[in-house]
């Protein structure tokens, strides 16, 4: 992903099956000027053309829409665009689709009731290529997928003292940047040692190393 500047905003698409709500996000959007809208859609196949035709950096899917659903979409894309920015968007607060999306490979998870700044903060958050996601949820979610996640049970591997720390901020929701200030180095040295920590493990994504690092006991969350 792109690196955000004034000249190159993030690119979104926002698919959403309610106008109203569509409209909403294209208002708070906006008023920020490193995010840009690329076009909306209340359909998963759309979306599908959409993100082919523009190639955004981020798009924001409702979890239930006609045709293709959040999730399909979801699972569909990360397969074509692995490194696209996926946040989902739900009414409800509910831990089984949390756990589907972030599986399927989405980054995000946002409750259309959310803040216009944390919206906005989980744009900018998953354009760095980090996961986001909300405290009073996030405990329970990940006791699920330990508990039901069929990856890593009795897989152990060898890690740098560095890789540690940094497996285990990823599971404290640091940002590489963040990362990197901790440890006194640059974020594109931290987002290699990620790339390291996956191929070592075999994971897709970061939400897969934060099941690896609690199934393995490098870390845990208080």
């Amino acid at each position: 992903m792109q690196a955000t500047t004034p000249s190159t905003p993030i690119r979104m698409i926002i698919a959403d099956d309610y106008q109203i709500f569509r409209e909403g996000l294209i208002a708070i959007f906006s008023r920020h000027s490193d995010l840009a809208v690329l076009g909306t859609t209340d359909n998963g196949n759309d979306l599908i053309k959409l993100v082919g035709h523009h190639l955004p950096d981020i798009i924001l899917t409702d979890i239930k829409m006609p045709g293709m659903d959040g999730l399909s979409v979801t699972r569909a894309l990360k397969v074509k665009y692995p490194s696209l920015g996926i946040i989902a968007l739900s009414m409800f607060d509910d831990e089984t689709n949390i756990m589907q999306m972030f599986a399927a490979g989405a980054f995000g998870y946002l409750l259309k009731t959310s803040s216009e700044a944390d919206i906005v903060h989980a744009v900018r958050t998953v354009h760095q290529g980090n996961l986001c996601y909300f405290s009073d949820t996030w405990t329970k979610l990940t006791d699920r997928l330990v508990s039901n996640h069929t990856l890593y049970k009795g897989k152990k591997t060898s890690f740098s003292e560095r890789e540690i720390d940094i497996i285990k901020m990823i599971c404290r929701e640091f940002s590489s940047k963040e990362i990197a200030d901790q440890l006194g180095t640059s974020r594109r040295s931290v987002e290699r040692s990620r790339e390291r920590i996956q191929e070592k493990i075999g994971a897709k994504n970061m939400i897969s190393i934060v099941i690896y690092a609690l199934r393995q006991g490098i870390a845990r969350l208080e």
